[in-house]
């Protein structure tokens, strides 16, 4: 893999993991609610949750791409489902300053199941990663070094967002009443995240 593709494909990881979507909304949600515990908690099951994605690719199941869009809508709904289950695992768990252990927990699996259930994160990886590829040599190693980069070119912006959030969370101010609900406004976040993904099927 020469230098260049290293660059733009480092570049390229960094442009996209800024731009805000669920992951980053989990990880800003378990910050302001949680501390630094938590959207730690949450970026490190987020990074888990792209490394088993980018496997995925590499073993070949990004031939889920091709399956059709009811197949899809029916993965998503089920991905939301699991979603709202945590979000009511979560908002039971509310404790005044930070989370319990449950629900320390709780930010992870949700974090985790919020990048690996909608199979558009698959989808997203099955046609980003290929273009780095080369074909003519052993495409294992490749997509471990391209693995290996989408970590590190992703981690400072999770970081970035992460430790913002805790920042925004020790202000006070209106933050202080989500930090005493913060169980609660991160179980909120997961259910109607959940509740798009079942809506699939029914739209």
């Amino acid at each position: 893999m020469d230098i260049a593709t290293v660059l733009v494909f480092t570049f390229s990881t960094a442009v996209i993991v800024a731009i805000p979507g669920p992951s980053i909304l989990m990880i800003v949600a378990a910050g302001v609610a949680g501390g630094r515990r938590a959207a730690l908690g949450a970026l490190f099951a987020i990074i888990v949750g792209d490394l088993f994605l980018i496997a995925l690719v590499a073993g070949g199941f990004g031939a889920m791409a091709e399956l059709g869009s009811a197949t899809m809508d029916w993965l998503t709904a089920i991905g939301g489902l699991v979603l709202v289950l945590l979000g009511l695992w979560m908002f039971r768990d509310n404790r005044n300053g930070g989370p319990s252990r449950a629900g320390v927990q709780a930010y992870f699996l949700g974090s985790f199941f919020a990048t690996i259930a909608s199979p558009k994160s698959l989808l997203f990886f099955a046609a980003f990663l290929p273009q780095f590829i080369d074909p003519t040599r052993p495409v294992i190693p490749q997509y471990f070094i391209l693995a290996v980069l989408f970590v590190l070119a992703g981690t400072p912006v999770g970081l970035a967002y992460a430790l913002g959030s805790e920042w925004l969370m020790e202000r006070g101010g209106p933050f202080r009443h989500i930090r005493n609900h913060g169980s609660r406004v991160a179980g909120l976040i997961l259910i109607g995240l959940g509740a798009m993904g079942i809506g699939r099927i029914f739209l």
